[in-house]
């Protein structure tokens, strides 16, 4: 099996995406900021967790974002989600759906 076929930001024409509405439920990201229409949410999200450096792990994508961040589950709309900035884990990859 290649790590292509459990982990598809691993093929060549796929990158990690920079959005958490673009990360696959099940994938493990860092919030690494807000984008600049974000910049209104960033002390509620803030006080539920979502801050940079932390790890976010998307939950559902539809019909809105699901994360889970530490023991806390937060949803919020699409649109909110589209203006978190992430990366892949510091720690290495971001972990494939059904994989910690």
């Amino acid at each position: 099996m290649k790590l292509a076929d459990i982990w598809p930001f691993a093929s060549r024409h796929v990158e990690c995406p920079e959005r958490l509405a673009d990360a696959p439920a099940g994938c493990k990201v860092c919030m690494s900021g807000f984008a600049e229409d974000g910049e209104c949410w960033r002390e509620r999200l803030q006080a539920y967790g979502i801050a940079p450096g932390r790890e976010i792990e998307v939950v559902q994508q539809s019909p809105v974002t699901v994360v889970r961040v530490d023991h806390v589950e937060l949803a919020f709309e699409s649109s909110i989600a589209r203006e978190i900035v992430i990366a892949p884990r510091p720690s290495g990859l971001p972990s494939p759906p059904g994989v910690s």
